[in-house]
């Protein structure tokens, strides 16, 4: 009977010795698919109604000769993710994986859960500085 269970446990610690780093990396994986976003923020778009904000893209591997192919891609992904929240294009760059948005408070929840986000900034430039340039008299 000892020997039986010895022989199942050995098993079992094998079995578990094996697919132990597989089972943590997919629970990584599956963490790094949220992306914080700061309180600031989501107070911004339920007091407003919208949010102006610097989205980064995660973009696949490959070489640079590809990378433009590959940002619009990841762009156009993130998109079809958005289509049935309210949000606004305000710019999009095909040098950088990114994306400037006006997006509503459910936008905002696409954007924490959507793989293709790596993170999401207040757009600090979305209304224009006044007095910034004092004169020296």
């Amino acid at each position: 009977m000892f020997a039986i269970r010895g022989i199942v446990s050995s098993a079992l610690i094998c079995e578990l010795c094996v697919n132990l780093p597989a089972l943590l990396i997919s629970h990584a994986a599956a963490a790094e698919r949220t992306t914080w976003i700061s309180d600031d923020i989501v107070a911004k778009a339920r007091l407003h109604g919208s949010v102006r904000v610097i989205v980064q893209l995660r973009i696949a591997a490959g070489s640079d000769d590809s990378r433009e192919q590959r940002i619009i891609a990841a762009q156009q992904a993130l998109l079809g993710e958005l289509a049935d929240v309210a949000h606004r294009v305000v710019r999009s760059f095909t040098a950088a994986p990114m994306l400037v948005l006006e997006v509503s408070y459910g936008a905002l929840q696409v954007l924490h859960r959507s793989a293709q986000v790596l993170s999401v900034d207040d757009d600090g430039l979305a209304a224009p500085m006044n007095n910034v340039i004092e004169e020296n008299e």
